[in-house]
């Protein structure tokens, strides 16, 4: 059975999108692992501000509630004395969040602003250091053109790094889904390399492994259980049969694997550094 023959599904939207989305993070070490691989290549990504002078110049698309913008601010202070740090994201409730986090720390050491619009409304008012996109890219209709912006709001030298899905099994659900339900087949990582390379841009690519814990998927009592699954599918399933969520139960077992008996899967995350020309 293929996804687009199952009956049922529906967008994953509103409340219940929140919802699914913190199961799936609870259940994944994803964040952790690309807070290490900032932390382990913070020299590289800000290389032409040297460490203890000078503020470091900041800037956050799509920024969310601030969950990793939070701590990566706590890795900068270690190199850095002063941080000026801007989030954008065009959702209301998430900029007060975002907003609340940055209320922790020092405002003579760390100068924080954040925008509730989108980055085609964002007119800066400097140049950054460093702009990032993590997990952002998927919903733009014009990629190319974001990058475009994200590279001109950039400092000679500056660094524009996205962190991004790649191809692989466990998203080879999202790519179903979002065809059937949304119309359209969201970006991966393989495309943007290949949109990077028609626009011959030099970058470097990494692949950060993680893992996604699925067990839970698995536990018939389990009150995250169709949660965890509509984040996977990226689509709601609780009006799917149960016989059709046995069906793609059976599919994501297919490419689980055991650790200390508990079901995970491989939730990697591809991440490009531009660096502009000084």
């Amino acid at each position: 059975m293929t996804i687009d023959r199952i009956e049922g599904l529906r967008l994953l939207t509103g409340d219940y999108y929140l919802q699914c989305h913190v199961a799936f993070e609870a259940a994944s070490n994803q964040q952790s692992m690309i807070l290490k691989w900032l932390k382990d290549n913070i020299q590289l990504l800000i290389p032409a501000q040297k460490e203890g002078k000078g503020d470091v110049s900041v800037l956050s698309v799509g920024c969310g509630s601030g969950i990793l913008d939070e701590p990566f601010i706590r890795i900068m202070l270690k190199h850095w004395s002063t941080i000026a740090y801007k989030g954008i994201d065009p959702n209301w409730e998430e900029c007060q969040a975002f907003e609340s986090r940055m209320n922790e720390f020092d405002s003579q050491q760390v100068k924080t602003r954040v925008l509730c619009q989108s980055l085609e409304q964002f007119v800066p008012d400097r140049t950054y250091n460093l702009v990032h996109f993590i997990h952002v890219l998927y919903h733009f209709d014009d990629v190319w053109q974001a990058i475009q912006s994200a590279l001109n709001f950039l400092q000679p030298g500056g660094t524009l790094l996205i962190f991004h899905t790649p191809d692989n099994e466990l998203n080879s659900f999202m790519k179903s889904t979002q065809s059937q339900l949304a119309g359209y087949v969201p970006l991966l990582s393989s495309q943007l390399k290949s949109l990077l390379d028609e626009h011959h841009v030099s970058y470097q690519m990494e692949r950060i492994k993680a893992t996604l814990d699925v067990t839970e998927c698995f536990n018939l009592q389990s009150p995250l259980k169709e949660k965890l699954l509509s984040f996977i599918v990226y689509a709601d399933v609780r009006q799917v049969s149960k016989k059709n969520q046995g069906e793609l139960l059976n599919t994501l077992k297919s490419f689980t694997f055991r650790n200390n008996d508990r079901y995970h899967v491989a939730h990697e995350v591809d991440v490009f550094r531009i660096q502009k020309n000084g």
